[in-house]
């Protein structure tokens, strides 16, 4: 699934675990050095092997998340069983919830099958956020393809729309960019103020940014146009080209239309995701010099130049 590595942060009700994620693991630190050190996650033998080490001693409400934080990075990296060795016996209640079950040696093993969100399927953001465990895109590595011409230029002031978690803020941040993000879930917001520092977050719709004119140099979609409802669509566009200086550049990541299958295994309410060819250009076209997308099977992958001249 990696080739090399990939940058993963993923967060839950009490910690994060960031780190990056290698072909046959990853050394997860653990967001709150207060209490807990690091989770450690090797893959090899046909089993993911996930370990709290040091870890094992942090209250245990805090270890079991970070467990079940590691368990969530494994499985989407590597559809692999995932087994816990030597679980303290606290974590049990959190590992049944998990789908683990012990085996005959007492470790903790869980088969490769999806984890599922309790209790009813998300109708808003907020839903969706209030749960992190079924989040699903908080456990994916964060998509450095979308706005990879940034890490190597000059500090810029950058704008994130639909920061979710702020994975994706907290990098910008780190390549030492200035950077404001804006989500209109409260919770998500509320958990990028506690484990994302150095980065301005508001909660705010794409449709009224609370941003004056040509302020930002680059504004970074990753997956937020295609979850916008269709008739706010032309506005928040416009509002994204309201506070890009001209010439200023947006990075888009959007969603071809998803089908059935994949649009009823979420764990939100949805009738449709994505947009077509014709639909990306369309919309985009109307403020931004749109670039060629590289071909992809499920994605625009989309870099816009502001038009001089436009509102």
């Amino acid at each position: 699934m990696t080739a090399g590595h990939a940058e993963v942060f993923s967060v839950g009700e009490r910690v994060a675990v960031a780190g990056p994620l290698f072909d046959n693991g990853a050394d997860l630190a653990v967001l709150d050095p207060a209490t807990v050190t690091g989770v450690s996650v090797r893959r090899g033998d046909g089993v993911v092997d996930i370990d709290l080490g040091r870890s094992a001693q942090a209250p245990p409400a805090v270890a079991a998340d970070a467990v079940r934080l590691a368990g969530r990075v494994a499985h989407r990296a590597w559809r692999t069983p995932l087994r816990v060795a030597g679980a303290i016996p606290v974590l049990e209640r959190a590992l049944l919830a998990d789908g683990f079950r012990r085996d005959g040696a007492g470790d903790w093993r869980r088969p490769a099958g999806d984890f599922l969100r309790t209790g009813r399927k998300a109708t808003t953001f907020e839903d969706v956020y209030h749960d992190p465990l079924s989040v699903p895109w908080n456990f994916a590595p964060c998509e450095v393809d979308v706005y990879r011409e940034l890490r190597e230029s000059p500090p810029r002031h950058l704008l994130d729309l639909g920061c979710g978690f702020g994975k994706n803020s907290r990098i910008l941040h780190r390549w030492g960019h200035r950077v404001a993000a804006v989500d209109v879930a409260v919770t998500a917001i509320e958990q990028c103020r506690r484990f994302v520092p150095g980065v301005v977050f508001a909660v705010a719709s794409g449709a009224g940014l609370p941003f004056g004119d040509d302020t930002f140099d680059a504004v970074v979609d990753v997956g937020c146009l295609h979850c916008v409802p269709d008739e706010l669509r032309y506005p928040v566009v416009a509002e994204v080209a309201r506070v890009l200086r001209p010439g200023g550049v947006l990075y888009s990541r959007i969603f071809k239309p998803r089908p059935e299958e994949w649009l009823g295994a979420q764990p939100f309410v949805t009738t449709g995701l994505g947009l077509d060819d014709r639909a990306a250009f369309s919309l985009l076209g109307t403020h931004f010099e749109v670039g060629r997308p590289e071909p992809h099977p499920d994605m625009h992958f989309l870099r816009c130049v502001r038009l001089v001249g436009q509102p």
